[in-house]
This record gives C-alpha cells, structure tokens and sequence, in this order.
C-alpha cells in the first residue's frame, strides 16, 4: 500500500510509534547495562542491582533490570523450587544441633553452636528476602546479606580452629567454592535479564553450601564415632 502503507511486500510496515518505542526499550536496557557496569559485584547481585546513590547516578528508582520490573508489575511469581531452597541452610542447622557433641569432641575451640544457631535463621532470612520480598524491603536485605556473609566466611575460619584430614578439607573445598561460582553466574544471569537462569543458579548457591556441610558433618561424627566408640557394658 501505499502512504497509508502499512503493508508492503507481503508484509506490514511498522509504525512510526512502534519503532520509536522499540527504540527507547533498547535505549532504557542499555542505559541500565551501562549504569550496572560501574557497580561492584555486591552492588549487582540478584537482589538490588546498582544503587543509583552507590554509582552516582542520580534516579529516583533503584536501578533493576527491566525483566524484573515487568515480572512485578505484571504479578508473576518466582518457582516453588527457588524458594523452597531459601530453607536449605535451616535443613543443615538442624543437621548440625543433631551432631553437635562429635562436632565439639572434634574440635572444640570452634563455636559450633553459634553457627547451628545463625543457620537455623538463614533460611527464614533468606526466604524472605529472596522469595517473600523478592529483594523489595531494604530491612530484609540487609539481614539477609549479613548472615549469609558470615556464614559463608565462617567455612574458611574453620581451617584455623579444626585439624581435617584429606576428605575433609575436599569436601569443605569443593562445596564452597562451587557455591560462590554458582552465586556469581546468577547475579550475571540476572544482570542479563535471564530469570530461569538466574533462579537455577541462585538456588544452587543455595543447595551448595549446605550440601557440603551436610556431608562434612556426616563424616566427621562418622570419623569421631569410629575414633571413640561407645563403651558397651560387659
């Protein structure tokens, strides 16, 4: 057709508003690329990507990726199975209170209890924040990132208070270090706008850790119990 023309080829002719709309999207999406580039990796996590006050970029909103805004606007929720791991770190405090007398005979000096405690209150914190919330309350947030710092921190303090052997130290090593990859491909994956993959890899940072304390717990009250069996009364 012709100046009208909104067919031509076979096919239609985007409009004008249609073009320049596209135009601003692809405009807004680099321009929050650009912004969250100059932030740190704290800073562009799954959970508040690039404070515009952090980055000096003056806004009025915090600077999220647009998947994430048009998921909330349009009521979408996050999978079961992303926030049902929040609680994995709650399934390995209870797996540490259940062992605590071999984890003390093991190694005393370190405050297991303390840990037991903090990570029976990581996984509401975390539920809460990344499922609940959905990174949304600054209260959330802040708790969040602090426990989960220091629980992560406390598995390398471990080397200074607990004598391992070769099992121990591989576990402990291998777990931690996939988390904390599995941790930085998510905040990638959701910088690039990838929701699922940003949610696997989340959730396997959440199944990570715990799954090596499980199983550095099960071997060391396996290994303190073979060290010291019980007394069986003759």
């Amino acid at each position: 057709r012709g100046a009208g023309g909104e067919r031509v080829g076979g096919g239609r002719r985007p409009s004008q508003g249609t073009t320049a709309a596209r135009t601003d999207l692809r405009g807004l999406v680099d321009a929050e690329q650009k912004m969250c580039s100059t932030c740190s990796l704290e800073l562009c996590d799954p959970e508040s990507l690039c404070d515009p006050e952090v980055c000096g970029v003056e806004s009025d909103r915090k600077c999220q990726p647009l998947w994430l805004t048009v998921e909330k606007e349009n009521g979408l929720s996050l999978t079961w199975w992303f926030q049902a791991c929040c609680f994995c770190y709650s399934m390995v405090g209870l797996e540490m209170t259940a062992h605590l007398d071999n984890l003390e005979c093991h190694c005393s000096s370190y405050p297991w209890r303390v840990e037991a405690n903090l990570l029976l209150l990581q996984g509401f914190l975390s539920f809460m924040h990344d499922a609940y919330f959905a990174g949304r309350s600054p209260v959330a947030k802040f708790a969040d990132k602090t426990c989960a710092t220091f629980l992560t921190m406390c598995q390398p303090v471990k080397f200074a208070f607990c004598s391992m052997n070769l099992v121990q130290l591989g576990v402990l090593v291998t777990f931690w270090s996939i988390g904390l990859a599995c941790f930085i491909l998510a905040s990638k994956s959701f910088a690039a706008g990838k929701a699922l993959r940003y949610q696997v890899f989340h959730t396997l940072w959440h199944i990570a850790l715990p799954m090596g304390g499980f199983l550095w717990i099960e071997y060391t009250a396996a290994l303190v119990c073979s060290e010291w069996p019980q007394q069986v009364p003759t």
